[in-house]
């Protein structure tokens, strides 16, 4: 039996997970419209439900002007999108800006972190509160 370790170049398997819940979604040969998702045009990917507005309407717009309703989906204005309009923040923003706001580096929390919890099962009680 082979068994294949890291990226298979013959493989047609897509993922798309949404920035704002953290949803995956993935399949064989699926695109955004299969997994139920939409990205705006800063690269930020969501779930239809978080699109502010209504997305049919949109979509039926995008399909008149340009023909083609798969258009909807991909880099759709920062005004529909939930994280650009700071409806919600994606984790990785929310890191940098911790990391800016409070003058700290990485390498410097990684040590912070290593210093203060004895073991990663302590260091875990102690983010989930």
């Amino acid at each position: 039996m082979k068994i294949r370790k890291g990226f298979v170049s013959n493989s047609s398997s897509s993922s798309f997970v949404c920035d704002v819940s953290g949803y995956i979604e993935s399949g064989w040969d699926m695109g955004l419209y299969e997994a139920g998702m939409i990205t705006c045009e800063n690269g930020h990917c969501f779930l239809e439900q978080y699109f502010i507005g209504d997305f049919y309407e949109y979509e039926i717009k995008i399909e008149d002007e340009t023909g083609d309703s798969w258009e909807a989906r991909y880099g759709v204005p920062a005004m529909y999108c939930p994280i650009c309009s700071f409806g919600a923040v994606s984790d990785t923003d929310l890191i940098n800006y911790l990391l800016k706001a409070h003058g700290k580096g990485r390498e410097e929390l990684r040590k912070e972190i290593k210093e203060r919890f004895v073991d990663y099962k302590s260091f875990r009680k102690f983010i989930k509160g």
